[in-house]
């Protein structure tokens, strides 16, 4: 080996162990740094002739990319549990504790025990107010909670629509950033847009379940867990939602628009071909998943609660003089299975009994003293047995028999078992989605004692390619002066 060959191999060391140091430091000053992947410097033999050195090839960014597609699907459905777990925490916070002064079973049980004392001493005016003023307690209860339910429903709806618009932006995002990489040459450059990308994927997957490609160029491609194509190399869709705001409970998805009074998700592709991806189901992890079954389902089935506490107690105290509980839009008797939808929003005491207490206890006529009527309402509701049509809110409407203070009884409890298993399996999710980060962080977080030692490794190297051609360098010096 000649001493040219010995200066060309030093240099091209020389400029690699730079190129190095020069990644070791952006590694450290970007430690902390959200996104960002450690890199490294891939060298090769580069071979000229007959001289032997070393080149730079890429920097690379180190990371396992069959755990960041796990991270991806785990961040799915870690934001579809939080979603669900969040709103049916508020839902519970909505109903109160079990026995607690608002929650609907202690409210209840105030409205039994004023009838109960009634039925003691029909004649007495106080507590005929009192049993017109605790079912007018429990009245408005059941309308606050209607009003409760609608307004989660109405959340859910804005929250479908806040997730469309940003699943538009990052489809858009991803498109220049991906057409920068495929255009860019693979080096530190190239690597910054990439992180750059995997936040917007990342970010991409809180609201729908993702599954990545990339090709030889660099570009990816992107479909959901449904299989439908979001993105190929540029967005190959776009979506849109028309939000309803104020939602009532009759106002519900259907795949007919005439009978729809919600927002459905459209879905067009680059041919402008339009389908529904609710219909579809494009969604099926992710934040507007988690949305759409708020929505859809499990806030329309604790409607349906309330509405059959609601409509069993205006039938079931509607009969041996004037009702007691009616539909306040208009102060008329409940109509049936035909006026049950959202009846719990609208039951009220009925005004003539308020006018005339008297009417508790009968018809015009009946002796003041007369407890039959305040005996047969309380036996109405703890010891008559009723059919109901739904209790869980797990969209179980499988009819069930009991009083209705059972079935209040039950509503509330089947309510914190489903705010509890909802917690439950997000917790379970958490813990998912920590253990898969911690995997990902292993390889891809920047740890600055490795990167010390990487330094002082190239450091050492750079000084001793430089001693080369330092001695190098003496060496022509002797052969010119000879």
């Amino acid at each position: 080996m000649g001493l040219s060959t010995s200066l060309s191999t030093a240099i091209g060391g020389l400029n690699a162990t730079q190129v190095g140091i020069g990644v070791v430091s952006q590694n450290v000053a970007n430690a902390g740094t959200t996104g960002y992947v450690r890199r490294s410097v891939s060298t090769a033999d580069s071979l000229s002739g007959l001289t032997i050195g070393v080149q730079n090839t890429q920097v690379q960014r180190l990371l396992d990319k069959i755990v960041q597609h796990q991270l991806w699907q785990e961040a799915s459905g870690g934001a579809y549990t939080s979603t669900r777990a969040s709103a049916m925490s508020n839902l519970d916070k909505l109903y109160g504790a079990p026995g607690s002064a608002t929650a609907l079973d202690t409210i209840f049980s105030q409205f039994t025990g004023a009838l109960q004392s009634l039925q003691n001493d029909p004649s007495s005016y106080s507590l005929r107010s009192q049993v017109i003023d605790s079912a007018a307690q429990l009245a408005r209860q059941l309308n606050t909670l209607s009003d409760g339910v609608q307004t989660l429903r109405s959340q859910a709806e804005s929250g479908i629509a806040n997730g469309v618009a940003k699943v538009n932006d990052l489809l858009g995002a991803l498109t220049k950033v991906n057409s920068r990489i495929v255009a860019a040459p693979n080096d530190s450059s190239t690597a910054s847009l990439k992180d750059q990308r995997d936040l917007i994927l990342s970010e991409l997957s809180q609201y729908v379940d993702i599954k990545t490609t990339e090709d030889a160029r660099g570009s990816i491609s992107i479909i959901t867990g449904s299989g439908t194509q979001l993105f190929d190399g540029q967005a190959a869709v776009t979506f849109s939602f028309d939000e309803h705001t104020g939602l009532d409970a009759d106002d519900q998805w259907n795949a007919d628009p005439t009978l729809r009074g919600v927002g459905t998700i459209k879905m067009k592709d680059a041919s402008g071909n339009v389908s529904d991806a609710i219909v579809n189901r494009i969604f099926r992890s992710g934040e507007i998943a988690a949305n759409l079954e708020l929505r859809d389902k499990t806030l329309v089935q604790a409607q349906a609660q309330l509405d059959e506490i609601a409509a069993h107690l205006a039938e079931a105290l509607g009969s041996g003089g004037a009702p007691i509980f009616v539909d306040g839009a208009g102060n008329t008797p409940y109509a049936g299975a035909a006026d049950k939808l959202g009846f719990a929003g609208r039951i009220a005491v009925n005004d003539d009994i308020i006018q005339n207490r008297a009417l508790l206890i009968g018809p015009v006529g009946t002796a003041s003293g007369d407890a039959t009527r305040p005996a047969a309402l309380l036996k109405a509701l703890t010891q008559d047995d009723r059919n109901f049509a739904a209790l869980g809110l797990d969209g179980s409407t499988t009819p069930t028999t009991g009083t209705i203070a059972n079935f209040v009884q039950r509503v509330v409890s089947s309510q914190g078992q489903a705010v509890e298993a909802a917690k439950r399996l997000d917790e379970g999710q958490q813990v998912a989605l920590a253990s898969i980060q911690s995997r990902f962080q292993e390889t891809a977080q920047v740890n600055v004692d490795q990167e010390m030692s990487m330094l002082i490794e190239l450091q050492t190297a750079y000084a001793a390619n430089a001693r080369i051609i330092s001695t190098v360098k003496e060496m022509m010096d002797v052969l010119l002066r000879v």
